[in-house]
């Protein structure tokens, strides 16, 4: 460790020879002093009180190497600085922060708080004030805050990983608003059918439909009328004219005579 202290002196380095078999806790305490490490020992030669010993003496323990998910999770929560483990997706569900609760002031609601997991996924979990300079009063385990802002507290929660029951007790921050209720959404506007068309029968719907092509009118000819000077066109009416002859045989018959028909008078038509 001396090459190493005069080549990185900032470098923290750890003492892997705790054994509680061999070595009292006192004596791992003062040889770790003397030398100014931290203490690293294998977590199966480490227990809960141990742990919490070296602590109190301000003493970090790194314990290795975790290869199950339930022992990982005991040596989290046993108060250990940090823990080597074979994968690290064992501590995923485990708590390591309640980031906040949210109170009102006019309603009572559950005391719930927003959590985070090791893994960085946030849930909202059921909490308990511990300690907190806010004033509410609370009925039927349900909470209300006397009056808005934002209070520092000491909140706890208890969740179930890996079998196990843990808890969490920790200083976060709580906010007190007014409760709204929420309103309505108005439906859309219906806008009104345009006067201008009208609706077309389902029986009369066609798709992909295509527009009927209407023939041009054919437009009237126009005579020419020849004149020495210029050419011009005018339009001439022309009428036809029938004659026949009356059917003396019949005094009766006013109609022509059919056999003896010649030619009959019509109106002009226009050319």
């Amino acid at each position: 460790m001396t090459p190493a202290r005069r080549e990185l002196p900032a470098l923290s380095l750890g003492s892997l020879s705790y054994n509680p078999k061999t070595k009292t806790l006192e004596e791992v305490c003062k040889d770790a002093a003397a030398r100014n490490v931290t203490i690293n020992p294998d977590y199966g030669n480490l227990t809960d009180s141990a742990i919490a010993a070296l602590a109190l003496r301000g003493f970090s323990v790194y314990p290795w190497t975790y290869y199950a998910a339930d022992a990982l999770t005991n040596g989290y929560y046993s108060g250990c600085m940090g823990l080597t483990t074979s994968d690290v997706t064992f501590a995923a569900p485990i708590f390591e922060a309640i980031e906040s609760m949210d109170l009102y002031s006019n309603r009572y609601v559950l005391p719930q708080a927003v959590a985070r997991t090791v893994s960085g996924e946030k849930k909202t979990v059921t909490a308990e004030i511990v300690a907190t300079d806010m004033r509410y009063a609370s009925e039927a385990g349900k909470i209300v805050a006397a009056e808005n802002g934002r209070y520092p507290a000491v909140l706890r929660i208890a969740f179930t990983a890996y079998g196990k029951t843990f808890v969490l007790q920790e200083k976060t921050t709580v906010s007190v608003t007014t409760y709204v209720e929420p309103q309505p959404e108005e439906p859309p506007p219906i806008e009104p059918p345009r006067k201008n068309r009208r609706p077309i029968p389902n029986n009369r719907i066609r798709k992909n439909r295509r527009p009927k092509r209407r023939r041009p009118r054919p437009q009237a000819a126009a005579a020419v009328r020849q004149t020495p000077d210029r050419q011009s066109a005018e339009p001439c009416y022309l009428s036809v004219v029938y004659l026949w002859q009356e059917d003396t045989s019949n005094p009766k018959s006013d109609l022509p005579n059919t056999d003896n028909f010649a030619t009959a008078r019509t109106a002009p038509r226009r050319l």
